[in-house]
């Protein structure tokens, strides 16, 4: 970890007199649709600071136990390496809690939509965020909320979160790039420490399905909705060659999603299956077939016995609804994410094939893609509207010993997986 933070000290110097730059927040295509395997060319807006009130919400039992409003302020993030930003990020919340970090964003993707709150064309970038919180507390806190059992004494860890941003640009605003959604979620125990994590603890030390969450702006609305399912079209997994010793980081372009299926099969309460016996968690199967140029290969969900995810090996919580300011327009919807993918790269035959992924999905948004080369040569480009977007990112913890797959603390990505459905 001390390698890789090295190197994000020396790249932040030059990042930072970079995004200073005066660059235009509409710029079209990123850069990394220039056919599979090849050395991409980022074309990546510079992002302002941000501040806002978001929802802090605490789950367990599959019931949200109690929330707070937060103050969160993010300093503009600085890119470093060709894909990553950092940021530092810090919410406050009575009774004098504060939550701070550093924020490790790596870019996902970027699409067209029409801003609810202008009217006017815009272009949106998200980043999949996470990163290991210290929180502060002034006094005594609840052995739930709002501070996670994990980060108080005797354990005092630092918690993991991973979550999103999304960024939208309206040159015709007065701010013209601005945020426009943000999560960070702190997945249950039996996930976050579990035996096979990055940070496990013994049974019962923490309680199981105790999550922790924060979503802005506000509004945001905590509760259920019907869960993103049906038809995968387009869009494209996209990888990068990832070591720590010597530290090297290396993007490649995307590989086309030619089409997939992401459909329930049970729902429960994750890590309490007895009471109550439906929550929110969605167990789904997810396929796709991908083009790389002539390489026809694919990606799947796999099945893990013996853990909270057995079934199919990957999970959906729907969590809330961001209001939309147009009445009109539908609200946004956020789910989170979490599984085990397998998926052999084909610009990389060193990379891991088993990947376990975290990371969300915004619904009911009015969005398009770009076209371009990648889609061409495999598939018909889809340009219809696209309702759902659903970005993952490979978890590769960094805080010590080699890169391997896991969960639970502060991690790199070798890869990113866009999906689209109508």
């Amino acid at each position: 970890m001390n390698k890789l933070f090295l190197s994000l000290g020396v790249s932040l110097a030059l990042a930072t007199s970079l995004s200073a730059q005066l660059i235009p927040c509409v710029l079209g295509d990123d850069g990394f649709n220039l056919g599979c395997c090849n050395i991409p060319q980022p074309n990546l807006p510079p992002l302002p600071p941000s501040q806002f009130q978001a929802n802090y919400g605490a789950f367990n039992n599959c019931g949200l136990l109690a929330q707070q409003v937060a103050g969160v302020t993010i300093t503009a993030p600085a890119y470093f390496q060709c894909d990553y930003a950092i940021a530092n990020m810090t919410a406050t919340m009575a009774p004098g809690v504060t939550i701070t970090g550093p924020l490790l964003m790596k870019y996902a993707r970027t699409w067209t939509e029409i801003d609810p709150g202008t009217g006017m064309a815009a272009q949106v970038w998200r980043f999949l965020l996470n990163t290991d919180a210290t929180y502060i507390a002034a006094g005594p806190v609840g052995a739930l909320f709002p501070v996670p059992v994990s980060a108080q004494p005797p354990l005092s860890l630092p918690v993991h979160f991973n979550g999103h941003v999304d960024y939208i640009c309206n040159p015709t605003a007065v701010a013209p790039t601005r945020l426009l959604t943000f999560s960070l979620n702190h997945l249950p125990a039996c996930i976050s420490h579990a035996p096979w994590s990055a940070r496990p603890l013994p049974v019962g030390a923490v309680p199981a399905s105790a999550s922790y969450h924060l979503v802005g702006p506000m509004p945001f609305v905590f509760g259920p909705f019907a869960e993103p399912q049906g038809p995968v079209v387009e869009e494209s997994l996209r990888t990068s060659r990832f070591n720590l010793a010597p530290f090297n980081y290396q993007c490649v372009t995307e590989a086309s999603v030619i089409q997939g299926n992401l459909n329930t099969v049970l729902q429960n309460c994750l890590c309490a299956p007895i009471a109550p016996v439906v929550g929110p968690w969605k167990h789904q199967n997810l396929n796709l077939s991908v083009c790389c140029g002539p390489v026809a290969t694919g990606a799947s969900s796999v099945p893990v016995p013996g853990t909270p995810i057995a079934p199919t090996g990957f999970v959906a919580m729907t969590l809330g609804t961001f209001p939309s300011p147009v009445t009109t327009v539908p609200g946004r919807n956020l789910t989170i994410y979490f599984g085990v993918v397998q998926y052999a790269d084909p610009c990389n035959a060193a990379n891991w094939p088993i990947h376990v992924v975290c990371g969300v999905a915004t619904s009911q948004v009015p969005g398009r893609v770009f076209p371009g080369p990648t889609v061409a040569a495999c598939a018909p480009f889809f340009a219809g509207p696209l309702g759902t977007f659903l970005d993952l990112q490979n978890s590769l913890p960094i805080t010590g010993g080699p890169l391997v797959p896991g969960y639970g603390a502060l991690f790199g990505s070798d890869l990113v997986m866009n999906l689209n459905i109508p």
